[in-house]
C-alpha cells in the first residue's frame, strides 16, 4: 500500500455563494482512465451535466494505449468543467485512484469509472445527504446496470437519505456495498484509512471502503446515482469468486495493530464470519469442499450469523454426509 501524506484537515463546506449557484467549491470529481476511449466522453458528459457541477474533475490517464487521453485534452478544452489530465505509467486502478486523491484540490473527492456514467441529480443527492447527515465523511448511493435496466433514472431528489454509523451492520442486514462510482469521501478520511491498496486485482475498492468502515460514519441514499456501462463479461471477477478477499487480510492486521475502534470491532468480525461463509458457500457450491471445510473451521461460530453458519454447515458437508451413508447402504446390501 502507497504511503499516503496527510494534509491538513478542514471543517467540510457545502457550496459557497462564491461557487456560484452550479459550483460546488469543495468537490473534485477523479476519474481513472485506461483503454477506456469509447466511453469517456460520455463519461465526463454525465458529470458537466450535473447542477451543481464540481469545483473540478481530475483525469488520471494510467498509461493507455489508445486515444483516451487525447480526446480528453480536446474535451477540456471546449468543456464549462475544469478538468485536467494527469499521465502516468500503467500501475493498476488503485494507484490511478490513489494519484487522482493526492491531486484533487478539494476537501471532498466523488469517485468514477471511466466506463459509468453519473445520472442526473447525482451530485446535488450527494451534496443533500452530506447536509442531512452532519459528520459524515463517506456519502454513497446504488447503481444500475445498463445492460440490464432500461428504466427512465429515478428521481433522485426524492430518495430518502440513511446514516450509516455502522457500515459493516448495515452489510450483514443485505444492505448493498458501496462501489467506485457511486460515493462521495471526505480527502482526509481517505487518507487516514490509506487510501487504496496497489497490486490488488480484485476487491481493491471493497477493501479501501471496508477500511473506511472501521471508523468512519456514513450517509446513504438507497437509490441509483451511477449507470454501469461495462460491456457483459467484460469483467473478471466471477472468476475470482470464492477467493480470500484482500480485506480478510487487512481485518486481521487492524485487529492485531488495534486499529479497529472497540464500538466497531464486534460488528466487524461479524462481518468478516460473514463474508467468509460466503465464500465456504461459493466454494462447496464450485465443487471446492476441501477448501470449503477449511475455511469454514476458521469462521469465528461466536459472532458469526447462526443462520449463514447452519447453511454453510449443511451444503460443505451435505454431499460428504451423502457419499458416506450410500457407501454404508451399499455395504449393507452386500452382506
Amino acid at each position: 500500500m502507497t504511503a499516503l501524506s496527510p494534509r491538513m484537515d478542514r471543517t467540510p463546506r457545502l457550496c459557497t455563494p462564491s461557487a456560484g449557484p452550479d459550483r460546488c467549491a469543495d468537490l473534485s470529481v477523479v476519474i481513472p482512465l485506461h483503454d477506456k476511449a469509447p466511453f469517456i466522453a460520455r463519461t465526463l458528459a454525465s458529470v458537466e451535466a450535473q447542477r451543481p457541477a464540481p469545483a473540478e474533475v481530475v483525469v488520471i490517464d494510467d498509461g493507455s494505449s489508445d486515444e483516451g487521453a487525447a480526446l480528453v485534452e480536446r474535451i477540456a478544452a471546449r468543456s464549462p468543467l475544469t478538468i485536467r489530465l494527469i499521465r502516468q505509467d500503467n500501475r493498476g486502478v488503485s494507484a490511478a485512484r490513489n494519484a487522482g486523491m493526492r491531486a484533487a484540490r478539494r476537501d471532498w473527492i466523488a469517485f468514477l469509472d471511466a466506463d459509468d456514467a453519473y445520472l442526473p441529480g447525482a451530485l446535488a443527492a450527494f451534496e443533500r445527504a452530506r447536509r442531512t447527515v452532519p459528520g459524515a465523511e463517506v456519502i454513497f448511493g446504488e447503481v444500475c446496470h445498463a445492460a440490464q435496466d432500461r428504466s427512465p433514472a429515478p428521481e433522485l431528489a426524492e430518495a430518502p437519505v440513511l446514516c450509516v454509523s455502522d457500515y459493516f451492520a448495515h452489510l450483514v442486514r443485505g444492505g448493498p456495498e458501496i462501489t467506485a462510482s457511486s460515493v462521495m469521501i471526505r480527502r482526509g478520511a481517505l487518507i487516514r484509512a490509506g487510501g487504496f491498496p496497489e497490486g490488488v486485482t480484485v476487491g481493491e475498492d471493497s477493501d479501501t471502503w471496508f477500511r473506511l468502515g472501521c471508523e468512519a460514519r456514513f450517509a446513504y441514499l438507497p437509490a441509483p446515482v451511477a449507470r454501469y456501462h461495462i460491456a457483459d463479461g467484460a469483467s473478471g471477477w466471477r472468476a475470482h469468486q470464492g477467493e480470500v478477499p484482500h480485506w480478510h487480510q487487512t481485518f486481521a492486521d487492524w485487529i492485531a495493530r488495534g486499529r479497529i475502534a472497540l464500538p466497531r470491532r464486534r460488528s466487524a468480525a461479524r462481518f468478516h464470519a460473514y463474508s467468509c461463509l460466503h465464500a465456504v458457500i461459493w466454494q462447496a457450491k464450485a465443487g471446492h469442499r476441501d477448501l470449503a471445510l477449511a475455511q469454514l473451521v476458521q469462521v469465528d461460530w461466536q459472532v458469526a450469523p447462526k443462520a449463514l453458519w447452519a447453511k454453510a454447515l449443511v451444503i460443505a458437508i451435505a454431499p460428504w454426509l451423502l457419499r458416506a451413508w450410500l457407501r454404508l447402504k451399499l455395504r449393507r446390501a452386500a452382506r
